[in-house]
Formats: C-alpha cells, structure tokens, sequence
C-alpha cells in the first residue's frame, strides 16, 4: 500500500484527505486572507476551477497517462502554461495567477474520475498539505529579453507553498511504491522555479526546494546517477508519438546529468538505438541554453 507522508500521522493524513475546503457559490475556493511575499487577494487572480479543469482534460486527451506520478511534471508544466495563456490573452497586464489548492484538486477528481481516497499520491498529497500556487506569466517580468539565447513563447516564475500555520512541518517526502518504476519525492513547505515553453521543449529552471527521482526499474538505474540532489531543472520534449524525453541535472557534491524516456503509460528507460527521432530529440535537449533572469517578481 501506499506510504502516508512521513510528516503526518497515518491518522491525520486519513483525515486530511477527506477535508473538503468550503468554496463560494460559483463553485470557486476563496482567495486566503494569509498569502505570503506581503500579497493580498487584490494582487492576484485566482484561476477558476473550470479553467483547470479544461486544462487537465486537455492533457488526458493527448493520450498519456495522467494518474502516474512519472507523468505528473509533464502535466504540471502543461496544465500552468494552458491557463497562463488563457490569463495572457484575457489580461496581459496581470496580475500574476493564484491557484488554490482545493480548485486543483477537485478539478483534477472532475476529470479522472476518481473519489478523493483514490487519487494518487503526487496528487494527494499537495492537497493533504493545502499546497497553494502563484503563477507570474508576464514574460517581461521574468526573463530578460535583450540577454536571451533563445526568446521563449512564454515564460512563468513559480512559487508553492503551505502555510506555516498548518503545523504540518518544513516538507513532505514519500515514496509511491504503487508507481512503475516507484518514485521517491521530496517538497521543501516552499518551492519556486522557472517554467519556459520554448515551442519544442519545456524548461523547469532555477529550481528550489524539490529532490526526486525513480528508485526502481530501469529509470531508477539511469537516474541513480543524480542520487537525491537538489534538482537544478529539468528538460522535456515530446515525439510524434507521444513519447516523454527527460534530460535533468542535480548537484549534490557535484552536479550531474542524466537523460531518459518515459512511455505514455509512465514507464520508461533509456533511448533505444533504433530510433534515430529520439536520438535527434535527446541531442536537441543536450543543446547550450542561456537563459537570463529578472529578479524573482514576488
């Protein structure tokens, strides 16, 4: 069975994963009144739940698995850059986005289908922690247009957080020993990175307080090389055919590299040698990027 996060009582995280937060009439979590970096709800606005759900949809019907937790950075990434576009065309002056916790997750049960107790634990747990995002996806106001190799179509500074006030401590780990291969993950209570669509590719960069990688199968044999360092960023691009090819670097004494593949279904391994299109879009994501950044914006 699956593990409960290592900082809550297996009591407490039962519970926790049946609360359901009080939402307003439109269906839609209200704005906290403790948000941090000195914002008020007047500052931002809050994604509907609606939006997300269109977005998590949109991911479903590519044809991946979305319920793996080897999938979930793809989604993630995907799901942020679908309503940050959205947010982009409506306002493109801002402010930036607020994603509640309870709107995530309840949009992501309206579209898989699954009860709360059913949701796998990359998903469960945020909720369990009450694990809120800020989403700046002003591009001016995060990267640094005349100091770019590469102009991206858009580019987002991220933060997540619980509240310190929760008592549920500084991070959470577990290893989802249900997942092929099992995964092991760590969140520090605040996490912030830079997330870039580059047309081809997506960049997780200037990453903080997250540690993960597979521990088992063939993936956890490729990224055994990283140990559990601090991930720095993550590469990703897409073949025709829907496969996932993940290049990432950590540090831990020293930074180290490592690229894989993952399958729809969340399995994976190394590229195979008769795929000359992989070997291609594996040499793409190993390519110099110079990327410059604005001073973070919350």
């Amino acid at each position: 069975m699956r593990q409960s996060p290592r900082n809550i009582p297996r009591p407490w995280a039962a519970l926790l994963a049946l609360l359901v937060v009080p939402i307003g009439a439109s269906g839609q979590s209200p704005v906290p009144s403790d948000l941090p970096f000195d914002l008020t709800a007047d500052d931002v606005q809050a994604v509907p739940r609606e939006a997300l759900q269109d977005a998590i949809a949109a991911e479903r019907d590519k044809g991946y698995d979305i319920t793996v937790t080897t999938n979930g950075g793809r989604m993630w990434a995907n799901v942020l850059l679908h309503v940050a576009r959205s947010a982009r065309d409506a306002a493109p002056d801002g402010p930036p986005l607020f994603i509640h916790e309870a709107d995530y997750f309840n949009a992501y049960l309206d579209v898989t289908g699954f009860a709360p107790e059913e949701a796998p634990e990359f998903v469960r747990i945020s909720h369990e922690y009450g694990q809120h995002t800020l989403v700046e996806y002003r591009t001016d106001r995060v990267v640094d247009m005349d100091d770019t190799d590469a102009v991206p179509q858009l580019a987002l500074a991220v933060q997540t957080w619980w509240p310190e006030s929760a008592g549920l401590g500084d991070k959470y780990a577990y290893e989802d020993t249900l997942s092929t291969p099992q995964l092991l993950v760590e969140n520090r209570r605040q996490t912030s990175y830079r997330l870039l669509d580059l047309g081809d590719q997506v960049l997780y960069d200037e990453m903080e307080g997250i540690r993960g990688r597979p521990t088992t199968g063939v993936l956890g044999a490729i990224f055994s090389v990283l140990g559990t360092g601090k991930l720095e960023w993550t590469r990703m691009t897409v073949s025709d055919d829907g496969l996932l090819l993940i290049r990432a670097k950590a540090k831990k004494l020293i930074s180290k590299t490592t690229t894989a593949v993952v399958n729809q279904d969340g399995t994976g391994g190394e590229l195979p040698d008769d795929r000359a299109d992989l070997q291609d879009l594996a040499r793409s994501l190993e390519t110099d990027l110079r990327v410059a950044y604005l001073d973070w914006p919350f």
